[in-house]
């Protein structure tokens, strides 16, 4: 006979009570029904769990410690139930997801408060790479999924994309740069001044003559801005309270070549179904970016 935890649960409950009839009143099946069942148990591992007698029922020795391994079977089994229960649920478990610098910095603030406060038992690791590194890692099935920028990572057949949003892009400088001060700018004016970016922002057509400085920390990119002659390529929706503040403004040049918005992907493995984590996430950061086209 395997172990049944029906029959250990009878057994328990014997011993909690003290009592056959109190103990199949408790379990809702009758006295002689619960007898066989203690009698089986018994009977298959050749020990007496219970010394019977007119004052009630009382553990043998072996009966005690029988009775303690099968509480402790119990309670894993009923941690076990309620954790699938959360994994089916997508409020625990693991999950493992990557994102690009500039999509991390827009949503993982507000994402993390809300898995934590709402699903507290789930374990994520967030992977925040440059986008190329988080697609190695999605073929290798180190991540579940990532959320990418549109044309930072190459397509593939093993990998599926779908547009879950999009983020606006804009050239910001600190408020009292020499460029806010000129009427009406040309790419060419840009030149003069070096660029703020997480990604190399040129082409061989727009190379420029000043510097630039590249780095996938957003923080950083924020703090120098504010403290340089930089002009950042960035959301502005990443700096909003600056912006309102007066600390940041956009600049508009007219031979802009540079796209206004860049649309973000997911991608995961083909034929690979999701988790209900995984899910869960998807749906947040749709909900993210759909409540971002709004006030865009």
């Amino acid at each position: 006979m395997e172990i049944d935890l029906k029959k250990l649960n009878h057994v328990v409950t014997v011993a909690t009570t003290g009592s056959f009839s109190r103990a199949a009143e408790v379990l809702h099946i009758t006295q002689p029904a619960l007898s066989r069942s203690i009698a089986t148990v018994e009977a298959h591992f050749g020990i007496k769990i219970f010394d019977r007698s007119r004052r009630g029922s009382a553990l043998t020795p072996l009966g005690q410690l029988a009775v303690e391994e099968a509480e402790k079977l119990l309670r894993q089994a009923r941690t076990l139930d309620h954790n699938l229960q959360l994994y089916r649920q997508g409020k625990a478990g693991k999950l493992a997801f990557g994102m690009g610098p500039l999509i991390a910095s827009l949503t993982l603030p507000k994402l993390s408060s809300h898995f934590m406060q709402q699903h507290p038992k789930l374990q994520i690791h967030a992977s925040i790479k440059p986008d190329l590194l988080l697609h190695n890692e999605l073929k290798e099935d180190q991540i579940e999924m990532l959320f990418c920028g549109k044309g930072l990572v190459e397509a593939s057949p093993e990998v599926s994309f779908e547009v879950v949003g999009q983020i606006e892009l804009a050239m910001l400088v600190r408020a009292d740069h020499p460029l806010t001060t000129r009427p009406s700018l040309k790419q060419t004016d840009l030149f003069e001044f070096p660029v703020l970016s997480a990604i190399h922002p040129f082409s061989s057509a727009t190379e420029p003559v000043g510097g630039a400085f590249i780095c996938d920390n957003y923080d950083v990119l924020r703090t120098t801005v504010m403290h340089s002659d930089g002009i950042w390529i960035t959301s502005p929706q990443l700096v909003e309270a600056e912006l309102k503040q007066g600390l940041l403004a956009k600049i508009h040049v007219k031979d802009e070549q540079r796209p206004s918005h860049v649309e973000v992907y997911m991608a995961r493995l083909r034929g690979t179904h999701a988790s209900p984590a995984a899910e869960a996430i998807e749906t947040y950061v749709k909900d993210f970016f759909s409540r971002l086209a709004v006030t865009q």
